[in-house]
């Protein structure tokens, strides 16, 4: 008969306590570009919250903002084949209502289903809330600004998000049919009918002036 000597019964607990509290609940499926779990993780021992390759923040966004900007920095490249990207309103700086980080609108793990019945691209739209951890959601949502208080980590409404089409013929920016496509789901008061003066933007390429490079400024 085998004796089990109790230090190895309580290594069995921590891990299963470590398995039930800090890892998924389930498999994540990964996109073509994001093929690797280890291109985020560390499964041997990620210093972060969910076994991030980067040591922990004083905001679990903020850490994922900086596990991206490994790959993603526009200001400083460091993989060519990666797209170059700021945040939203980079300059302001992080906390700021109008400063939004790459997980408020972005799954890394791969596209998502909307609530219309289509795939959203480019990883728009999440399914586990990245404020709140353990949350999750049956199709792709955003987090929405809603004042000039607002706390990554506690506020914004979390919305549905549409994003399915990447043009010619129609970009799914701003339609002016709801507030569900990806620039609308903020900018709801606009008038994309006659943006800022400049004509009918409905349907075009938000991005061909305000760059994702850009932290979409304006030019």
């Amino acid at each position: 008969m085998i004796t089990r000597q109790p230090s190895f019964m309580i290594l069995l607990v921590a891990m299963a306590l470590f398995g039930l509290f800090l890892m998924p609940g389930s498999a994540v499926a990964l996109s073509d570009k994001h093929a690797s779990c280890d291109y985020c993780h560390n499964l041997h021992g990620g210093p972060g919250n969910n076994l991030l390759n980067q040591p922990n923040q004083s905001d679990h966004v903020l850490l994922v903002e900086v596990v991206c900007s490994n790959c993603h920095d526009a200001i400083d490249p460091p993989i060519a084949s990666a797209p170059q990207v700021l945040s939203h309103n980079e300059t302001r700086g992080f906390g700021d209502w109008r400063y939004i980080s790459c997980r408020e609108c972005h799954d890394p793990h791969d596209d998502q289903a909307n609530a219309f019945g289509g795939v959203n691209l480019k990883m728009v739209g999440f399914k586990l809330d990245p404020a709140n951890l353990g949350s999750g959601f049956a199709t792709a949502r955003i987090r929405r600004i809603d004042n000039d208080n607002r706390s990554h980590s506690a506020a914004g409404t979390i919305t549905t998000v549409r994003y399915e089409n990447a043009g010619p013929a129609t970009w799914d920016f701003a339609v002016g049919a709801s507030d569900s496509h990806v620039c609308e789901v903020c900018h709801s008061t606009e008038d994309f009918s006659d943006h800022e003066g400049n004509g009918d933007v409905r349907g075009t390429d938000c991005t061909a002036c305000h760059a994702h490079g850009g932290g979409f400024d304006r030019p």
